[in-house]
């Protein structure tokens, strides 16, 4: 699995366990709930108003946390399409000057074909253009320009078409690791196309998610939800920020591996000026 691939997966992972999230979180706030309800040494106001005071303290404290659970997410999703990006960018190299200046004619040509004529007559074009790609190089070039050509389709025929296109100039034209790059840009743009963290989808009743966060939360929660940054925008607080701890750990080791180089560097040259002696008993 490359390491763009490995980061989708961690984001699909914070949004897949969304669920076993809510329910560590209900269950510590309901036992707490629980002890206050049964504090006989409280009124029955004495206990709302403590149970209140306890959501707004918890609200707080859960947005925090679905802030830095979004930022995670967004965080490998986008370090995940760079990379996938990057991948793919070295593949251009053998796409010379001569080649780029081929394509863009060939390209507009396309283009200008594409727009005197109804969906089929546009789809039969791209058809015809993919099947005359000379070299993977020209074909990288396209598939770099590939999405200049959707935006043409309504119909779901076409679409399905064009996708199937698509996957056989991958698979003809590029290597198995810059396939799996555009599938990675594939999987994160649909990703962030989607609600982060709704289990059920809209309209379906009841939602499950929803009725915990309302149920154990301020009204705040439920309505920030999916938007955290506007939650501490409206209180004028702080919003906490993800720390990658790989990318700490990576940048810890990098300052070692440097301080390190430095000293054997040091030691050398003083090995060579005579300032250092090794061996013996001197």
């Amino acid at each position: 699995m490359s390491k763009a691939k490995e980061l989708v997966f961690k984001a699909h992972e914070i949004r897949g366990n969304r669920a076993a999230f809510l329910r560590e979180v209900s269950a510590q706030l309901r036992k707490q709930i629980a002890q206050i309800k049964s504090d006989s040494m409280l009124s029955a106001d004495g206990r709302i108003a403590k149970i209140k005071e306890l959501k707004v303290q918890e609200t707080k404290k859960f947005m925090q946390q679905v802030a830095l659970r979004k930022q995670a997410y967004q965080h490998y999703l986008n370090n995940a399409k760079k990379l996938a990006k990057e991948t793919i960018e070295k593949s251009f190299v053998s796409a010379d000057d001569a080649i780029r200046a081929k394509f863009q004619r060939d390209f507009s040509e396309l283009k200008f074909k594409m727009a005197l004529k109804d969906e089929k007559g546009s789809f039969n074009e791209i058809k015809s253009f993919v099947d005359k790609t000379p070299d993977s190089a020209y074909a990288s070039l396209l598939l770099e320009n590939f999405h200049e050509l959707a935006g043409k389709f309504n119909a779901g025929e076409f679409k399905i078409g064009l996708s199937k296109i698509y996957d056989r100039l991958k698979a003809d034209h590029t290597s198995d690791e810059v396939v799996e790059a555009f599938d990675v840009i594939e999987a994160v743009d649909s990703s962030f196309n989607n609600k982060l963290f709704t289990i059920m989808m809209p309209g379906d009743i009841p939602n499950v998610e929803y009725s915990v966060i309302a149920e154990l939360f301020t009204p705040e929660a439920v309505r920030y939800y999916q938007d955290p940054e506007a939650y501490f925008a409206k209180y004028d607080e702080p919003m906490p920020m993800f720390t990658d701890p790989e990318e700490v750990y990576e940048k810890e080791k990098s300052k070692v591996d440097r301080a390190y180089d430095s000293l054997a560097a040091i030691m050398e040259q003083k090995f060579l000026d005579g300032e250092l002696k090794l061996g013996g008993n001197q």
